[in-house]
């Protein structure tokens, strides 16, 4: 006798969980789709907008893009403004040094501002994160030597 898959499992293999698909919404309205694509451009991925119990699942939203076409380019637009928000990110989180270094002691007991390494370590993670996607999203190409748009 074979088990059923658990839940976690079937997370775990790119499905949903049988309670995610009876959450949220499924009936496609105009002005739904346009709150997902506004939530999106505004800064969202598509996952956190979805995880909203208000909102319809993933899967239905790319399903709603396979089956209307009409949809693709308001979609499109949404994400290329959602690419732009996180292409600010990057300036702001490399521009903002405020956590950089912290108080310490030296040798000989005094307070003296060293440098917090694990912050400046989340920070250089934070900007990897971002800076990946939006440049493989756009058709270019990028490594930490060189960034050339359309390679």
């Amino acid at each position: 006798m074979q088990a059923k898959p658990t839940e976690n499992a079937q997370q775990l293999q790119g499905g949903e969980s049988p309670a995610k698909r009876q959450v949220g919404v499924s009936i496609f309205t105009p002005a739904l789709f346009s709150d997902i694509c506004e939530r999106i451009g505004s800064g969202e991925s598509l996952r956190q907008v979805c995880s909203d119990p208000a909102m319809p699942s993933k899967s239905t939203v790319m399903r709603w893009l396979r089956e209307k076409p009409e949809l693709r380019d308001q979609y499109a637009s949404a994400r290329d403004d959602l690419l732009d928000h996180w292409a600010e990110d990057l300036i702001e989180i490399a521009d903002d040094g405020s956590l950089d270094t912290i108080e310490g002691t030296n040798k000989h007991g005094d307070v003296v501002m060293v440098a917090n390494h694990a912050n400046v370590q989340r920070d250089r993670l934070r900007i990897d994160a971002r800076k990946w996607r939006p440049d493989s999203r756009r058709g270019g190409h990028c490594n930490d030597r060189r960034c050339q748009p359309g390679k």
